[in-house]
């Protein structure tokens, strides 16, 4: 759950972290839950979006690990991520997650939803240094139409605030497609000490996207996996004029986007998938 968002930098990590203990989640069961959610405006333009794909087999998640290059550092990093997936009556994919760094330096879990994998709509995130629980948050009862139920002190929250495409439905590409589509996003950060507090800040990006002239066979990103893909490449432009390249690969079954790499000014990532399980029918 990664927040790619640059659409998807913000978009993928899809996807989200928060740093529980189990205490902790227990209390939280029994907390007055808050309700975290999209902007009414907003709701009718992703229901068109997510309505047009109705998946044949809906994921269920998936296990990964990133190879991160920055250019700071002295060698690559590489990260764990363990995610669980639930399509939502709204035609939003929920999702939690639980990311952790090889080396020890942090892990984080979360929550939030998605729009078919290209675009975070809703994330809620705590990180920490302790890796000693790594297990991901429960979904099943997390989730309301539009939003997420929500109790927990965050260090971290993005809502999506406007979307605009060039074509009607993000979440179902044609091969040999060329499309674009901009977002405005709120960021919440809250942070603790003597100079603490929370800070708003307000994020876009503008992507335009290249589709593949011929589908590729699902199982060469796993074997597991049935059906076509298509390979799918976007350009984009943050609020500050930062440029970076997405790539995804685009499931045709199930109406999904997975994230396989990112180049920016500073670093190159790559994905690989070690398990994409569908869902139960």
């Amino acid at each position: 759950m990664s927040c790619v968002l640059s659409s998807n930098s913000i978009s993928r990590k899809l996807l989200l972290s928060a740093a529980l203990s189990v205490a902790h989640a227990s209390i939280l069961a029994q907390a007055v839950e808050l309700e975290f959610s999209v902007p009414a405006g907003l709701q009718s333009k992703i229901v068109e979006h997510a309505s047009a794909a109705v998946p044949l087999r809906a994921l269920a998640g998936y296990t990964s690990v990133e190879e991160l290059d920055h250019k700071t550092n002295f060698s690559k990093i590489y990260i764990d991520s363990n995610v669980e997936l639930l399509r939502q009556e709204s035609g939003l994919t929920g999702g939690s997650a639980s990311t952790v760094y090889r080396n020890g330096a942090a892990k984080a879990l979360g929550r939030g939803m998605n729009l078919c994998g290209l675009a975070t709509v809703l994330s809620e995130s705590q990180s920490t240094t302790d890796t000693s629980a790594t297990s991901a948050i429960p979904i099943g009862k997390l989730f309301v139409p539009f939003g997420v139920k929500s109790s927990i002190d965050f260090s971290n929250r993005y809502r999506l605030s406007s979307l605009e495409a060039s074509i009607p439905s993000l979440c179902k590409p044609v091969a040999g497609e060329e499309f674009s589509f901009k977002f405005e996003a709120e960021h919440t950060m809250k942070t603790s000490g003597l100079f603490g507090g929370t800070k708003l800040i307000r994020r876009s990006a503008h992507s335009k996207c290249k589709v593949a002239a011929e589908a590729i066979s699902a199982k060469q990103v796993h074997p597991s996996l049935q059906g076509e893909a298509l390979l799918v490449s976007c350009e984009s432009e943050d609020q500050n004029n930062k440029n970076s390249t997405e790539e995804y690969v685009y499931l045709k079954d199930s109406a999904f986007y997975l994230l396989t790499g990112r180049v920016d000014e500073w670093q190159r990532s790559k994905i690989q998938y070690l398990a994409v399980p569908y869902a139960a029918p």
